[in-house]
């Protein structure tokens, strides 16, 4: 086995620790802000917006300047890099509407 330098092995690990801090608070973030993300093993890029009650499964990786609508829930190990407009559910590899979630009418209330 190869002789390792200590000090870059330091180095790498300082570096994956940075980058999973940053993802860690990422998550938080849109946690606190009312998105309801179901495990811990999604990614979501920085310039990712996410609607409040929109659900994010396990697997999902969101990236670029995309926008989660409103009341969505995307399905677990997508990728996402398009706007999922409010209140539909996304799936699979490449965005695509699966079905738009039934919004009730005023009045309509029971």
């Amino acid at each position: 086995m190869q002789n390792i330098d200590t000090s870059a092995l330091a180095a790498a690990k300082a570096k994956l620790d940075a980058a999973e801090a940053q993802r860690e608070e990422i998550l938080l973030r849109h946690i606190a802000n009312g998105v309801d993300i179901r495990s811990r093993n999604v990614e979501i890029g920085s310039e990712v917006v996410i609607a409040p009650g929109a659900v994010i499964l396990a697997g999902t990786i969101l990236r670029g300047k995309t926008v989660i609508g409103a009341n969505s829930v995307i399905g677990g190990n997508s990728f996402i890099t398009e706007s999922i407009a409010p209140n539909t559910k996304a799936s699979t590899e490449t965005p695509r509407m699966i079905f738009r979630v039934a919004q009730p009418k005023p009045g309509d209330e029971k």
